[in-house]
């Protein structure tokens, strides 16, 4: 081997010898690292407390902050853990970097608000000292739903684009409630649970003045209309008899119209301004009709009615004693007439005779005497 060949393998040899001794180096400064920081990590276990055995064991180790951020893969931040005066808070950011919900505390317990994109307040719950409450906004960020409880019971509101509640529902003493406000903010419809534990519907005009009165009375529905001074003017129910009944007053509240039942028949009843009926017209059980007329008093004064023999006509003094009746003869052959005075005396008959023929009596003020008065043949 001449001299050059014998430099290139001594050159080669220690070439290797370098390479391994760069990898020994290598490996020597990553084991020393790792031994520094198994001494670090153990100088600061033994500095720990001793975890005891047993209910006397204190919580586990812990890490502490004041403030944790959550970033995504482009550095923006995305959820972060804070604390604030009332307690504990979370934050979280869209990919546009817009806080879009709130989870934190206040002075009555938990609380929790949702933004839109636009970072409109959408929607918020959160505890109150009456309970919880909850709340929807628009797009616009008009509040437009609410709902709450109380200590008798919940609450819900729907609100228009001025945050005025215009349908309200609610728990009373009673029961339910509902309400329906006008543009105005003026209740106009409710709906709620009386004193007697039975439903009621009111209807209002847009200044409040209530007008129309659904509800149920003792015997069953009842709907009552109302004038503007806050008087029953026009009422339709049930009577004590199960049957339906209707009247309507006047501004005084007399009663001037009636229509009621009596034995299972139709009843209308017409009356003056002082409420006293002064026209009757009703259907007669298992017969016709029967139609009078009655003075200040009540006291009938003039009568039709229909029987099976056919019409019958009645008119009597302010006394209300018949003093003229007219009507069907009782074999229904004819006609008939009769004339009492003011005793109720019969003084004068005119009828149709067995012939077909006329006939007329008349007798003295104590109805003796009689004197007939026939067609000569």
């Amino acid at each position: 081997m001449n001299t050059t060949e014998h430099l290139e393998k001594r050159l080669s040899a220690l070439e290797l010898e370098l390479s391994a001794l760069g990898a020994s180096a290598r490996r020597y400064r990553f084991m020393s690292a790792v031994l520094a920081l198994s001494i670090i990590a153990g100088m600061a276990i033994g500095a720990m407390p001793q975890e005891a055995v047993g209910p006397a064991a204190p919580p586990n180790p812990v890490i502490q902050t004041r403030r944790l951020e959550i970033i995504d893969k482009h550095g923006n931040m995305v959820v972060a853990l804070s604390g604030s005066d009332e307690g504990g808070q979370i934050d979280l950011w869209n990919t546009e970097g817009q806080n879009v919900l709130r989870a934190g505390c206040n002075t009555s317990g938990g609380d929790l608000a949702i933004w839109n994109r636009a970072g409109v307040n959408v929607f918020g719950a959160f505890a109150s000292p009456d309970g919880g409450e909850t709340a929807l906004w628009n797009a616009q960020g008009v509040r437009v739903v609410r709902a709450f409880g109380r200590d008798d019971g919940g609450r819900f509101d729907l609100h228009d684009v001025n945050d005025k509640p215009i349908l309200s529902a609610a728990v009373t003493a009673a029961g339910g409630s509902l309400t329906i406000k006008n543009a105005a903010a003026q209740a106009v419809l409710n709906a709620d649970v009386d004193e007697r534990a039975t439903g009621r519907i009111r209807l209002a005009d847009s200044q409040g003045g209530i007008g129309l009165v659904a509800a149920l009375s003792t015997n069953g529905g009842q709907i009552d209309l109302i004038n503007q001074a806050g008087r029953t003017v026009c009422a339709h129910g049930v009577n004590a008899t199960g049957s339906g009944t209707m009247h309507t007053t006047n501004a005084a509240g007399q009663k001037i119209f009636t229509v009621t039942e009596t034995d299972g028949c139709g009843r209308l009843d017409l009356a003056n301004q002082s409420g006293a009926v002064a026209l009757s017209a009703s259907a007669v059980k298992d017969g016709g009709g029967l139609f009078a007329l009655m003075n200040p008093g009540g006291k009938r004064l003039f009568m039709v009615g229909v029987r099976p023999e056919g019409a019958l006509l009645n008119l009597m003094n302010s006394a209300g004693v018949p003093v003229l009746v007219a009507g069907a003869a009782e074999d229904g052959r004819g006609g008939a007439l009769s004339i009492k005075n003011g005793r109720g005396t019969q003084v004068v008959t005119a009828a149709v005779a067995g012939d077909e023929a006329g006939m007329l009596t008349v007798w003295d003020a104590d109805g003796r005497k009689p004197r007939t008065l026939k067609p000569m043949n």
